[in-house]
């Protein structure tokens, strides 16, 4: 009997809309690119922190919307690409010149495009602000002002009447200022993601703000009601040093020899600012009559204690926050363990052994911290870095590090080992394939949040000296699960080196895992790198 079925259809779409709002506005020598922080798909918010606004160079931020995997490795190949050109010319990339690559890279890939609108603001060599707007095929132009996302439809417009006057006609013998101050620019930001924040769904959480300064530009002052600055000056040898700038004085900086890059972020969320007459609710200001509505809400936004500035500049390089630690935007406190994704990497006696110079090989990679409340942390990392070049070229990675750590005031995490950290590293395109090294770096965190996740628990995001952010990590204890807070371990007098601390005894393989079912000197692992997720085969590895 023939079958007279229909047949099905199968439908794949690579692609996915993640909401949230980006703009970018340019002044005679400044500029001023904002974004808000929710990531959301349909009617659910994946988080409530994702940033879209990213620093490239000291005169360059590149602010990415629409799919949200897209825009992040899009905006890691850009700045690879500026990391490439700084190496070879000694200088960073000019303004125009950055425009002009990611028209190039947005281009290259016209035939399965990075599904993200992409606009970029700084300053130029002339010292004058910029914004360029791009499509996601490439297109792009130089404009004074630009919004995309979620709600480019109701943010757009309102650009348009207050910084290209449409439908605006100057009073009798006046005319219109081709360029706005930034006291006003700033207040156009915020007043723009308020109303947006009131009137879509994927539009909230919170609102980050670049602003980049020309050399001896004016608008400086401007900023010198925002509480919280402190500036971390770079020694010679590149050490970072926190100053704390008071807010009872102008607000004067040293000399810089370029631009300078300051950072604005509302960490208060976008719909649940207090006022003492109205508060928000749902995304609106009750309890106020309309006369006042607008304007109480745009004073709230701009005088908010929870706005912290940040400083980057060619001279100092600067990163700060002004956070306060409260249930408000810490939901439990950080004490504890955290691990990310399937929570296999934990730190503890069952992670590592700094006695013997060993780990214990979790089945999945992953990273975990600890923190107890008299001020020690213990740090696990486990991972595997691809090699787009040489796709056989895998590099395995495995350490672990303990020490004291301190909240900052200005929000930061310092983090200063003991000296008994260690890790090993696995690269079999290397001269030496296999060996354990030193492991004892200071780290600092600019931020870290505490989340309450509906389905998770509690998640701990922290955020590296560049903010970056590193992978959530879950809540595992309460309690720190951590190896004794002393000196575990020294290094031997009869261990021979190789430069650079370099040990040069092997050990084994990070591939390598004890199974109960197999001989122990030989084993059949499979692993995903990162990376391009390359699936290899290892075989017959012999102890």
């Amino acid at each position: 009997m023939v079958s007279l079925a229909q047949p099905h259809q199968r439908q794949f779409n690579p692609y996915s809309e993640n909401g949230g709002t980006i703009l970018a506005i340019a002044g005679a020598d400044f500029s001023v690119i904002a974004g808000d922080t929710r990531q959301s798909e349909g009617y659910s918010i994946q988080t409530r922190y994702a940033p879209k606004v990213f620093r490239l160079t000291d005169r360059a931020v590149l602010a990415v919307n629409g799919f949200a995997a897209d825009g992040n490795m899009f905006v890691k190949s850009v700045r690879q690409r500026l990391e490439w050109y700084r190496h070879a010319h000694a200088k960073d990339m000019p303004l125009r010149a950055i425009a002009r690559l990611i028209q190039t890279m947005l281009y290259a890939r016209r035939f399965f495009p990075y599904y993200v609108y992409n606009i970029l603001g700084g300053i130029e060599d002339d010292g004058t602000g910029a914004v360029y707007s791009f499509d996601p095929v490439g297109s792009y132009e130089r404009e004074a002002c630009r919004a995309a996302g979620a709600a480019q439809s109701l943010v757009q417009p309102f650009l348009d009447n207050q910084i290209y006057y449409k439908n605006q006609t100057p009073a009798p013998g006046t005319s219109f200022p081709v360029h706005l101050p930034l006291s006003t620019v700033l207040s156009l930001v915020i007043d723009s993601f308020t109303s947006a924040t009131e009137r879509h769904i994927e539009v909230g959480d919170g609102l980050e703000m670049y602003v980049v300064l020309a050399r001896g530009s004016t608008a400086l002052q401007s900023l010198g009601n925002i509480r919280g600055i402190q500036e971390i000056t770079s020694t010679q040898d590149g050490e970072k040093v926190p100053r704390q700038i008071s807010t009872n004085i102008p607000l004067l900086l040293s000399p810089l020899s370029s631009s300078s890059l300051y950072v604005l972020a509302s960490l208060t969320p976008l719909f649940a600012i207090a006022s003492s007459s109205g508060r928000f609710k749902d995304g609106f200001l009750t309890n106020a009559n309309p006369s006042q509505k607008h304007r109480r809400k745009s004073h709230i936004m701009i005088f908010t204690p929870l706005i912290f500035l940040a400083i980057a500049s060619l001279a100092p390089s600067v990163y700060s926050q002004d956070i306060v630690y409260n249930a408000e935007h810490n939901a439990t406190t950080i004490v504890g363990t955290w691990s990310s994704g399937s929570k296999n990497v934990v730190t503890g006696a069952g992670f590592a052994n700094p006695a013997n110079e060993s780990f214990t090989y979790p089945k999945t990679t992953g990273i975990s911290y600890s923190f107890s409340d008299d001020g020690y942390y213990e740090i696990a990392r486990y991972r595997f870095n691809g090699n787009g070049s040489e796709p056989t070229c895998i590099t395995g990675v495995i350490g672990w590090v303990h020490g004291r750590y301190k909240l900052e005031s200005n929000g930061s995490i310092t983090m200063v080992p003991l000296g008994d950290g260690y890790q090993q590293i696995q690269d079999p395109c290397a001269a030496v394939s296999n060996f354990i090294e030193d492991y004892n770096l200071t780290e600092t965190y600019v931020q870290w949040r505490i989340f309450r996740d509906a389905t998770t628990g509690y998640k701990l995001h922290l955020f590296q000296f560049d903010g970056a952010p590193l992978a959530p990590q879950f809540q595992v204890s309460t309690t720190p699960n951590m190896l004794p807070t002393t000196l575990l371990r020294n290094i031997p007098t009869a261990t021979t080196s190789a430069g650079n601390g370099v040990k040069t005894q092997t050990r084994r393989s990070l591939l390598q895992r004890k199974s109960n079912d197999a001989p122990a000197n030989h084993l059949a692992v499979a692993f995903a790198a990162t990376a391009g997720m390359v699936t290899l085969s290892v075989a017959t590895l012999l102890l």
